[in-house]
């Protein structure tokens, strides 16, 4: 049997990160099983094209691609304009949008906001919360790490761009940190999409301190999984660094992180430091210190986190995106 067309049309400009196209993977996936699954992405997102083939479809510039009726649309990004909604609207069967914010949005079938609750006011359908959290289906099936008493394996990630650099703070910050424990391990994750890569390249060959630098690394579950405490943004990386288990501290590096931070923060599975424009180096330093000497701490942090998001987001979300679809066809 022929499956019907879906379309993932994905904010993927150089400014935007890769949390967009990367949850929109996850939820691909799933939907590959009933649908034909097609990415549509930014002209100036031509360098995401080989990741998603590499993930198992194909993808087309927004400027090339022929506008014809569509069986499910599926939309995620912050920036689409209310004309731009309506334009997939009329060409969509079933019109899905993914966002974190601005719940305003009128023009949807279905909304799905992963890291907040949202309040249905206009009965529309909506799916919110940590819940239809979009993640990696692996993170699921991948066997969580153990807590150890000793904390040793300290992971940086920022994300792919990393634009205020707090991957240069954080270093800096783990260098004094070093000195009293000289028997950490850091590992640095980075992509060559980042404008800070050869400054960050310098800072850590000048330290001669055990930290190691990774660049472009495809899978980067095994690292997480090896890590005793997590050091990163609130995007999505947040959402699968909780989802393992890994005790995290957390600076926002966009004004749109701040919820997810402040939520995860308040049910304590994760120490949010807030806005890298604002942030104590003392407090920082402090923090990994405490989290690195607290087992206990660690470990309450690590249980809160894998109840919070359990890796199923993606799978549920496929699931409801599918019978909605199947009833509106009836």
């Amino acid at each position: 049997m022929k499956k019907e067309s879906c379309i993932f049309r994905v904010a993927s400009r150089p400014n935007e990160g890769g949390g967009h196209v990367n949850r929109s993977l996850a939820l691909a996936d799933h939907l590959s099983k009933s649908l034909k699954i097609k990415f549509v992405i930014d002209n100036e997102g031509r360098n995401w094209m080989p990741h998603i083939k590499k993930s198992g479809f194909d993808s087309v510039v927004i400027k090339n691609f022929k506008k014809e009726k569509i069986a499910v649309s599926i939309l995620d990004g912050y920036t689409f304009s209310a004309s731009e909604l309506q334009k997939w609207r009329k060409i969509s069967n079933f019109l899905v949008f993914i966002c974190d914010h601005n719940p305003s949005i009128h023009c949807y079938n279905l909304a799905i906001f992963p890291s907040r609750k949202i309040i249905d006011k206009k009965n529309k359908q909506i799916l919110s919360g940590l819940k239809y959290a979009l993640i990696d289906k692996n993170i699921h099936d991948t066997k969580k790490p153990r807590i150890k008493q000793k904390a040793r394996n300290i992971l940086v990630c920022f994300g792919v761009l990393d634009s205020k650099n707090a991957t240069g703070l954080t270093i800096s910050t783990l260098e004094r940190v070093l000195k009293e424990n000289p028997n950490l391990k850091i590992k640095v994750l980075l992509t060559s999409k980042s404008k800070h890569l050869d400054k960050i390249k310098v800072q850590i060959s000048n330290m001669k301190l055990n930290i190691r630098l990774v660049v472009n690394r495809k899978n980067i579950i095994p690292l997480v999984h090896n890590a005793d405490l997590s050091i990163g943004a609130a995007g999505n990386n947040l959402l699968e660094r909780t989802a393992m288990g890994v005790p995290s501290i957390t600076i926002t590096t966009a004004q749109n992180q701040a919820h997810l931070a402040n939520h995860l923060n308040r049910y304590k599975a994760t120490i949010n430091l807030g806005s890298i424009d604002k942030i104590s180096i003392k407090n920082f330093e402090k923090t990994i210190n405490k989290l690195l000497k607290n087992y206990k701490l660690r470990s309450a942090m690590s249980q809160k986190g894998k109840i919070l998001v359990d890796g199923l987001g993606a799978k549920r979300t496929s699931k409801k995106i599918l019978n909605l679809f199947n009833q509106r066809k009836q």
